[in-house]
């Protein structure tokens, strides 16, 4: 499978690893898939950035939560414990009963043992499809425990960087499975291993860019030392996504201040994984719960580290795959009698009391249910051995058994064996060949779950129907991955980036699925592109935030589903005016009137309609969206240049907004003269925009008729041989504020024939002369002539020039 993400603003593609992919649809992959601009924020977005210079927002967390977590704001480069807390025996056991993970060893297993070994070079397939079979791998803070020396788990790795406004300038994003090795071959250490499975960077985050991985002691003990950096450019970050690959960081332990009565050395730590952005500041993952010893009572195996935070438990069974009976049956019977009926073994207790005879694993378990190892020949396991005879000696066994033995239950080898004292224990004549299985089983468990004598460690033994099947792996689920938090515009399709992946197949459908989660209106609709595409695009009506939801099944496991979000602006209306048209002329009293469509593509159902008449007034009113136009009528009473504005307003505040530019002129107003020159700012003439003589303009304008004045206009430019004479008047407005405007054609020297404005204000005298050529109206980059290249032209809120010489004179009727 395919995966795109952003490689310093290029588009790169990605093929998932044990999936192949045809060269013909990499092509067409590649030539249909765009970069991630929505894969996190846009810089278009605001946002609150975090305080302090880095402004930026980053976190390490498991799969589940990164929808939520990746908008955070803020960081925190603080390990999650206080590194001079000291580890207690005891606290770990608390925090192995409340994780609920179990670390098992089949009986089938401890009987052969387990040869001491180092951490492979990299994680077998085997484990991996295991580690993404459990749902631990991925939600919950311990991850998934197979026993003391497997761990995993899924998190997501993300950065924003947003500059000094608040805006985005980049991000990194990686999901990664991480694989803990614990060790039991004499040296006291753990190996940690990532692999990527989706890697997305964008901006201020480059193909060279580093992002470093280490594992590191949270604890600050002397003993625990930290492995070395592991850093790796974004490009080699994708280069394990594509290849499978793994970078490994090892971290190790020494003896030094461990403690133990039985010399076992034994240092508890917090560790963690360790990533470090590109701006320096890290952040940490964990803490995982480590135990390190060196009891050198376990053969072969004189020093180890092993997950403490796991419930490590012994499994026997009844009956074997093949439907025979275990070579342990026997006492498999005997043990799940105790703990299911022990009130029906022997010996009763003393006084007819009820027995409780702990160690039965449930899932459900306790402190005080527990199992603890003593050593073989020591005070416990002595009066352990002497009240399991003296209770055998009460039994006669079967006349019919092969070569009986009497088996106990609490194991003498347990502070909760028969010579506690307390009567919860059982004794029963079981077939020889049986108790010699299930006592070098026993004993090979201790070795391979690593229980030590300390009475702070233990064990439960699980009794089970029949041979759990070890012979082949589990079926793995799919690694699904929703991608990061989308962003973008209502009405506009958003780019999402789901990845799957399952090694061991077979196919997997997929399909995606979104519900509004906040700030969206009663009737919203969202379609995806392809729902069961992993990379579709999400176009909703409306804006505000929506979970969307990548489930993949793969007709084996339960449906594995992964979320993030997707976050819409609000777009505004768009606004046009259809009526008037731009500088459409009225005579004074005329209604004029005002029809301006909108479109809007999304759910909003209610907009606001206000026109402004430029300080004549301004109409509010409301109309359906179904109607798509805002209306209104109005009359001028005066003459002038008016901007009228419309604004459009939907239901979630977006505002679009129009104006257009009408002239009402009145024949009885007055008439108007200027003449006189002004100077000319440099640009000011097209042809030569450095010339440095003034401007000059005469100009007369009367109403004798309507609706056309009558009158002349012409100018010319000071050592330049521009030049404008008149051919014809179009209007002539005069304010009743003293200023006047006119406009009319004229032709320049050269025979170009163009069109001109000629504004003034009296008290100060100002004038602007603006001349372009071309029909219609004026346009910017047409002008031939402009000495206030402003771009606008109502007479009210032009910058009019002070006039050097001569005057603007205004005469009433």
């Amino acid at each position: 499978m395919s995966t795109a993400h952003g490689n310093g603003g290029k588009f790169v593609l990605t093929i998932m690893r044990g999936v192949a992919v045809s060269a013909l649809a990499i092509a067409v992959i590649a030539t249909t898939a765009g970069p991630p601009a929505e894969a996190a924020p846009p810089s278009a977005t605001p946002v609150t950035p975090a305080a302090g210079p880095d402004r930026s927002s980053s976190g390490i967390v498991p799969r589940a939560q990164a929808s939520a977590a990746a908008r955070k704001v803020g960081r925190s480069s603080v390990p999650p414990v206080d590194p001079k807390h000291v580890v207690t025996g005891a606290e770990l056991r608390k925090r192995a009963l409340r994780s609920g993970q179990n670390s098992y060893t089949p009986a089938s297993t401890a009987s052969a043992g387990i040869a001491a070994a180092p951490p492979p070079s990299t994680p077998p397939q085997t484990f991996l499809n295991e580690c993404n079979a459990s749902y631990a791998a991925s939600a919950d803070e311990f991850g998934y425990v197979k026993n003391r020396f497997e761990w995993c788990r899924n998190v997501i790795v993300f950065h924003n960087v947003f500059d000094s406004s608040g805006e985005r300038s980049g991000f990194m994003w990686m999901d990664l499975t991480i694989i803990g090795y614990g060790r039991d071959d004499g040296i006291r250490g753990m190996r940690f291993f990532a692999h990527p499975n989706v890697v997305l960077f964008e901006g201020v985050y480059q193909p060279t860019t580093s992002v470093g991985w280490n594992v590191v002691c949270l604890t600050n003990l002397s003993s625990c030392r930290n492995s070395a950096d592991q850093s790796r450019t974004m490009t080699e970050w994708e280069a394990l996504m594509l290849t499978g690959g793994w970078v490994s960081s090892t971290m190790t332990s020494t003896s030094g201040g461990g403690s133990g009565e039985y010399g076992e050395f034994v240092q508890r730590y917090y560790t963690g994984i360790k990533i470090t952005y590109i701006d320096g500041v890290s952040d940490y993952n964990g803490p995982y719960w480590v135990r390190c010893d060196s009891a050198d009572y376990i053969p072969d195996r004189s020093a180890a580290c092993v997950f403490a935070d796991v419930v490590p438990h012994l499994q026997y069974w009844l009956t074997n795959a093949d439907g025979t009976p275990s070579p342990h049956e026997a006492v498999a019977q005997h043990i799940r009698d105790a703990q299911d009926r022990p009130n029906s073994t022997f010996p009763p207790r003393p006084g007819g009391q009820p027995k409780v005879i702990p160690g039965k694993y449930t899932g459900q378990v306790s402190a005080e249910t527990a199992l603890e190892r003593v050593p073989r020949g020591g005070p416990a396991y002595t009066e352990n051995v002497n009240a399991k005879d003296d209770a055998c000696a009460l039994l006669t066994p079967p006349v019919d058994m092969v070569r009986p033995e009497c088996d106990e239950y609490p194991f003498a080898t347990t502070e909760q064996g028969a010579g506690l004292g307390d009567g919860n224990f059982s004794v029963r004549y079981v077939p020889g060949s049986d108790n010699g299985s299930a006592g070098g089983t026993l004993g090979n468990y201790y070795n391979n779950d690593r229980i030590l004598y300390e009475l702070e460690d233990f064990f439960y033994v699980e009794i089970l129907d029949t041979q759990p099947n070890s012979g082949t792996a589990p079926n793995g689920r799919p690694v699904v991955s929703a991608g990061p938090p989308a962003y973008g515009d209502e009405g506009v399709p958003v780019q999402l980036y789901g990845t799957v992946n399952d090694d061991d197949g077979p196919q997997v459908v997929n399909r995606w699925s979104y519900a509004p989660l906040e700030g969206v209106d009663e009737g919203a609709s969202c379609t995806f592109s392809s729902p069961q595409a992993l990379r579709p695009t999400f176009t909703c009506d409306d804006d505000g935030k929506f979970i969307v939801t990548l489930t993949a099944d793969d007709g084996h496991n339960a449906p594995v589903s992964a979320s993030t979000t997707v976050t819409l602006r609000n777009v505004a209306p768009v606004v046009n005016f259809s009526m008037p048209t731009p500088w459409q002329v009225y005579r004074v009293g005329d209604q004029v009137s005002v029809t301006a469509p909108f479109t809007d593509v999304t759910n909003d159902r209610l907009m606001t309609c206000r026109v402004d008449y430029d300080q004549n007034g301004q109409t509010v009113f409301e109309t359906q969206t179904l109607t798509r136009t805002c209306g209104s009528a109005h009359i001028f009473n005066s003459p002038g240049m008016y901007t009228i504005e419309m604004r459009v307003t939907d239901d979630d505040g977006g505002t679009g907004v129009a104006t257009v530019l009408v002239i009402a002129y009145d024949p009885a107003a007055g008439s108007a003269n200027i003449d006189g020159s002004t100077g000319t700012p440099a640009g000011s003439l097209r042809t030569d925009p450095n010339v440095a003589g003034d401007t000059y303009v005469t100009m007369t304008a009367k109403y004798y008729s309507v609706p056309t004045p009558t009158g002349l206009t012409r100018s010319w430019v000071q050592n330049n041989p521009f030049r404008m004479e008149p051919t014809g008047l179009q209007w002539l407005v005069v304010t009743r504020d003293n200023k006047v405007a006119v406009r009319g054609n004229g032709q320049l020297n050269d025979g170009t024939a163009v069109q001109y404005v000629l504004y003034g204000w009296q008290s100060p005298d100002r004038m602007r002369l603006l001349i372009w050529s071309g029909g219609g109206n004026p346009r910017f980059d047409q002008a031939i002539y402009d000495n206030n290249r402003t771009g606008e032209y109502d007479l009210d809120r032009i910058d009019p020039k002070l006039m050097k010489s001569g005057a603007v004179q205004i005469h009433r009727n």
